[in-house]
């Protein structure tokens, strides 16, 4: 069985924490370059996310101005996608990340309506679920389809055209340029328990749906209780570049008991320690272990500690360490002798 994955992206949904504890008590082959984000200042914010430092991670996306604080949401909402909109007319394939799906459906919206007022989508359009589709929109399936041409859950597409009679899209594939495909009526009118339709608009996904995504530039909210884990994924999509909105005010609960004041400010230091906040759970096993170490006490632990430790320093061990090396390494030097002969 081969498992596959990063223990610090998004967590099993059912079971967080497995694949995490997997790593810690069988070790890993690991990946160590950093090879989808080209500037090297993202390389490090994101390796500070990764490793639960939010708020320096946030600092240097701050330094480097791309993090951006809107008064309110609709000020937010407004900002990213004039952005994302300029970016794609810059001819970058760009993306609006956000948490919940309330938010990337009001992004999408607003998204397809700047497009609509300057006349890039063409006239032809078509229901799907609970939205409309037009020609030249960008959207992401959301049902799996095998045979020839297959077609799999949160692929981003073009629509290259819609014929309104024979209820019938034809996309094409925004990464793999050749890639067309044709949904029928019958692919159209399914309804996915998770989804508003089997099309739907794709300016805006949730970070769910950015697992494993490339694009050029990403446009990243923040807010709405984003974890360490999907800040993550958020931040490590873009090649070329990852922009950060969050909204500066918040409502104060309880306001109406205590008004002093009905909001408060949200800076760069709180938005960081927000997204140190973790996903994952400890296993049952964990949970145990936990448990028989809690019922000795902290003398004994401390004692074992250092009786550990003073055998870990001890010469004769490091020597011992060290005899057992050099035996590894002259078996393997001696079965590659072998298979020389």
């Amino acid at each position: 069985l081969i498992l596959i994955g990063d223990p610090e992206q998004l967590p099993a949904i059912e079971h967080p924490g497995a694949f995490p504890a997997l790593v810690d008590r069988l070790g890993a082959v690991e990946l160590a370059e950093v090879r989808r984000l080209r500037d090297p200042v993202e390389r490090a914010a994101v390796e500070l996310v990764r490793s639960g430092r939010g708020s320096a991670a946030l600092a240097a996306y701050s330094e480097r101005g791309v993090l951006t604080l809107a008064d309110t949401a609709a000020d937010l909402e407004a900002i990213v996608v004039g952005a994302r909109h300029a970016a794609q007319c810059a001819g970058e394939d760009a993306i609006m990340l956000a948490r919940t799906r309330a938010r990337t459906a009001r992004l999408n919206e607003l998204a397809q309506a700047i497009r609509l007022s300057e006349g890039e989508p063409g006239e032809t359009s078509i229901e799907v679920g609970e939205g409309r589709i037009h020609e030249g929109d960008h959207v992401v399936t959301r049902v799996n389809r095998g045979g020839y041409s297959p077609v799999h859950n949160r692929e981003r597409w073009v629509v290259d055209s819609i014929d309104v009679e024979a209820r019938t899209m034809t996309l094409r594939h925004l990464a793999e340029s050749d890639r067309v495909v044709t949904l029928d009526a019958d692919y159209l009118d399914r309804d996915p328990a998770d989804a508003v339709g089997s099309v739907e608009l794709g300016y805006a996904i949730t970070k769910y749906g950015a697992q494993g995504m490339t694009v050029d530039r990403a446009f990243v909210v923040l807010g709405d209780g984003l974890s360490k884990e999907e800040a993550y994924t958020a931040l490590t999509r873009a090649r070329e570049g990852t922009e950060l909105y969050a909204i500066s005010r918040e409502p104060i609960e309880r306001a109406e008991i205590a008004p002093a004041e009905d909001e408060r400010k949200v800076g760069a230091d709180e938005l960081g320690r927000d997204i140190e906040r973790s996903e994952q759970r400890a296993l049952a096993i964990d949970e145990r272990l936990r448990g028989e170490l809690e019922r000795r006490s902290t003398a004994a632990l401390v004692s074992e500690l250092g009786e550990l430790e003073a055998a870990r320093d001890d010469p004769a061990h490091r020597r011992a360490e060290a005899i057992c090396a050099a035996r590894l390494d002259a078996e393997a030097r001696l079965a590659e002798a072998h298979r020389g002969l």
